[in-house]
């Protein structure tokens, strides 16, 4: 009866012990998924930084070139008023020369 007690408390233990070593191994593939979860979580900060940036500077440049075109039809509307001025200086001008 002794002995099977012992054998019974060896498997016991045989099993308690691959149970420990099991859980130490969990524990350190835990601190390898932890390890990985950081370095996820640093490359999606990264990543959303770099995309803020690159939105950021796009709407820069939509701006400037917003600002570009606004300044274009500006010189245009100039051009045109000066163009208008010039077109009733000569036909005021041809008026005067055929009534003359």
């Amino acid at each position: 009866e002794l002995e099977r007690l012992r054998a019974a408390h060896a498997t016991e233990l045989a099993g308690v012990r691959a149970e420990l070593i099991a859980i130490r191994e969990d524990a350190r593939g835990s601190t390898d998924i932890a390890a990985l979860r950081s370095e996820l979580a640093a490359e999606r900060k990264a990543r959303a930084a770099a995309q803020a940036a690159h939105e950021e500077a796009r709407t820069r440049d939509m701006r400037e070139a917003s600002s570009r075109e606004e300044q274009q039809e500006a010189q245009m509307r100039k051009e045109a008023t000066a163009l208008r001025e010039r077109l009733a200086i000569c036909e005021r001008a041809l008026q005067l020369s055929r009534s003359a």
